[in-house]
């Protein structure tokens, strides 16, 4: 085998790991754009209602004027 040879396999078994490599990014690129796909798709599913966000929000306010009213009421004693 010539030089000359040698070094087109040489060439050739690079080009062939670079195509081999680039084959497999963008095999992973396709498969993460899927699974962004889905994740967005279920994100969306499990929102909360506003109604549903809206009457925990005065619950939660309640429940706070409610501590802050017995501390005050302490805070006299």
């Amino acid at each position: 085998m010539t030089f000359d040879q040698a070094l087109q396999v040489l060439f050739g078994a690079a080009i062939l790991a670079i195509g081999w490599f680039a084959r497999v990014l963008y095999s992973a690129v396709n498969s993460l754009r899927k699974d962004l796909s889905d994740l967005q798709i279920h994100i969306a599913e499990k929102y909360i209602p506003k109604e549903d966000f809206n009457r925990l929000a005065d619950e939660i306010k309640n429940l706070l004027n409610n501590i802050v009213d017995k501390l005050d009421k302490k805070a006299d004693k």
